[in-house]
Order: C-alpha cells, then sequence, then structure tokens
C-alpha cells in the first residue's frame, strides 16, 4: 500500500507506460479497459477503468515527483481515496461498490461533477474554503473554468466552481479550495 518508483521513471509518462505494461504482462491481476489523465492536471493522478474478476471497478494512480524521479501509488475506490476529479464517463460503466467506502467515494465523485457543471454570476455571493467572496469575473484556462472572486481582503483569486458555494449552502467537500494565484487588483 505504499510507494513505488523508478529511476527509470523520468515523466508521468514513463509511469503510464509502466502501468500500461503491467497490465498488458498480468501483473496487475485485472484487465484494463481504459487510462485517463485526472480533471486536474496539476495532482498527476491516472484514473483506470479496470475489470478484476468479472467487477469493473476504477483504480487511482497518484503519482509524485522526488528529486529527479516518479513515484506512484495505487488506490481502488473501495479504499475511498479522496480524490473524486474520476472522468465522469467511468461513474456510468463501474459494477457498484463492495463496501460502505466505495460507495462514499462513488457519491463524493457523483457530487464532484455535478459541483464541476454549476455556473456563477458576477455578483454572487459564495463560500470558498469556508471564508466569504463575492464573483467578480471568470477565467477559462485551457479546459477550466476559473472564476475570479474577491474577498474582505485585497485581491483577486481564481476559484473552481467544485470549490465554491453559494452563501448559505452547506459545503459539498469542507475546506478543498486551492487559491492557486493572488493577482493584484487594478482599476
Amino acid at each position: 500500500m505504499g510507494w513505488t518508483s523508478s529511476d527509470s521513471w523520468k515523466s508521468v509518462s514513463d509511469v503510464r507506460k509502466s502501468i500500461m505494461g503491467d497490465y498488458a504482462s498480468g501483473q496487475m491481476s485485472a484487465t484494463l479497459l481504459k487510462m485517463q489523465r485526472g480533471l486536474n492536471r496539476s495532482r498527476n493522478q491516472l484514473w483506470a477503468l479496470e475489470e478484476r474478476g468479472g467487477v469493473v471497478t476504477i483504480t487511482v494512480f497518484l503519482v509524485s515527483k522526488e528529486g529527479g524521479s516518479f513515484a506512484m501509488k495505487s488506490m481502488g475506490i473501495e479504499a475511498h481515496p479522496y480524490y473524486y476529479d474520476c472522468p465522469e464517463s467511468f461513474l456510468s460503466k463501474i459494477d457498484p461498490p463492495t463496501n460502505d467506502m466505495g460507495e462514499e467515494w462513488l457519491a463524493g465523485a457523483r457530487v464532484f461533477q455535478e459541483a464541476r457543471k454549476r455556473t456563477f454570476d458576477v455578483g454572487d455571493k459564495v463560500m470558498v474554503y469556508g471564508k466569504p467572496y463575492t464573483v467578480v469575473g471568470t477565467a477559462d484556462k485551457k479546459t477550466q473554468r476559473w472564476y475570479l472572486i474577491e474577498g474582505e481582503e485585497a485581491g483577486i483569486y481564481r476559484a473552481k466552481p467544485e470549490e465554491m458555494t453559494l452563501e448559505g449552502e452547506p459545503e459539498k467537500f469542507g475546506p478543498s479550495v486551492m487559491i492557486v494565484e493572488r493577482q493584484s487588483v487594478g482599476v
């Protein structure tokens, strides 16, 4: 259940090739149906849709870089990995989870996917990381949609829709915001 590393892994692509080779050689005791990067590319997650013993399930491979080499750790959904940005197409293809933690993970992944689709308007009062903000604009970064939010402190921050709730709504994932970049306020 720990991390596996290799000096030959110099990129996430190398780790992916190694994992796919393990599936192809039978070392994974499962059949790989599809592998895809996570929705949040900065987290270096590889999601695998796999068939194991006649059951279709999902495994996440966390990839980390330490020094000059990469390491990876795999977790099935029955371990409730607390990462929910699995490709949405995988969710409808799996068999029901075999334990409560897997069911909780699947419910969390579905809530996450719905939260990603939310839209907010300029002027909306939102909560992010337990703090109040006002939506002041939008900013698209490649395929990810970001909102510009302003709080009581000086500055404008970026947040994703899955990190935001309207003021008064319960938070979906607790304090999960990633304030990626502080931007100066200029008028």
